[in-house]
């Protein structure tokens, strides 16, 4: 690959103010929306707090949850979230001071209330998704009490759990938590449980585009769903309805973005 241009003759503008970056957060919150965070959320009360930090708590966590699905690691990285056309295409975007604030307005007994939230969120990504399939029915994990493992690897029991273990790690660890984001304790604990639900969604989200993403890691995710520009437009039918965005032609996963768009964005099927 070579430049096409003359580099001379190349200008660049930051001045469209109809894209977005992020165009995967469109189905990635309608799923954390048909889960209930948004409702789920409201149950973290931070009535004590000195400051409003801990108002308005719905928006702040979603904000935080889809900062983190576009690979934020530090609060700062939620600015990525306010650019282009993404007021038009979400409400309630919280700006990076305002999410510090509420961060570091968490106790100990508001992060155990974080940790209900979490638990009841994977639950409903359950009910909602293939993400664990088999959920739903009875116990949520039914078979880890006992399980066989079949493997070629050389490592002992022990030697092999520490061993994917630490590949979960590693996966977490790029990016979000490459480093915690505060020197408040109780901030970085909010930060991490809100990194687990953002995993979560993640997941996810991948098993709806297609049976490779339904395996793949969150580097691939971002990638392939998450990191996709789009151009939101309205036609003069639809000015007074929904916006079109308008991706990249040509875009290798297309079928997959499009797999998982169309499940979140029609009527979820009757009980």
């Amino acid at each position: 690959m070579q430049s096409s241009h003359v580099p001379v003759h190349v200008s660049a503008l930051f001045d469209e103010p109809n894209l977005i970056a992020d165009a995967g957060l469109l189905p990635l919150v309608r799923i954390a929306e048909r889960a209930g965070m948004p409702e789920l959320a409201a149950q973290v009360r931070i009535d004590g707090a000195a400051t409003s930090g801990g108002a308005h708590a719905p928006a702040k966590v979603m904000s935080l949850l889809g900062a983190m699905c576009t690979g934020a690691d530090a609060i700062d990285d939620a600015d990525r979230l306010r650019h282009g056309a993404m007021d038009r295409a979400f409400t309630g975007i919280r700006a990076p001071s305002t999410l510090g604030t509420f961060l570091r307005s968490f106790s100990h007994g508001h992060n155990r209330q974080l940790h209900r939230v979490h638990r009841e969120f994977l639950t409903r990504l359950a009910t909602h998704t293939p993400l664990l399939p088999g959920a739903g029915q009875g116990e949520l994990f039914t078979s880890w009490r006992y399980h066989p493992v079949f493997t070629n690897s050389p490592f002992t029991m022990l030697e092999a759990e520490l061993h994917h273990r630490q590949h979960a790690i590693a996966d977490g660890k790029s990016p979000a938590l490459a480093h915690l984001p505060s020197g408040d304790f109780q901030a970085n604990a909010a930060w991490l449980t809100l990194w687990a639900m953002s995993h979560n969604l993640l997941r996810a989200a991948g098993t709806l585009a297609s049976v490779f993403h339904a395996k793949a890691t969150t580097a691939p995710l971002r990638a392939h769903l998450v990191h996709v520009p789009a151009r939101l437009a309205r036609t003069a039918r639809t000015a007074r309805t929904k916006p079109t965005a308008h991706l990249p032609a040509n875009w290798p996963w297309r079928d997959a973005w499009l797999s998982l768009f169309d499940a979140v964005h029609h009527p979820p099927a009757p009980a």
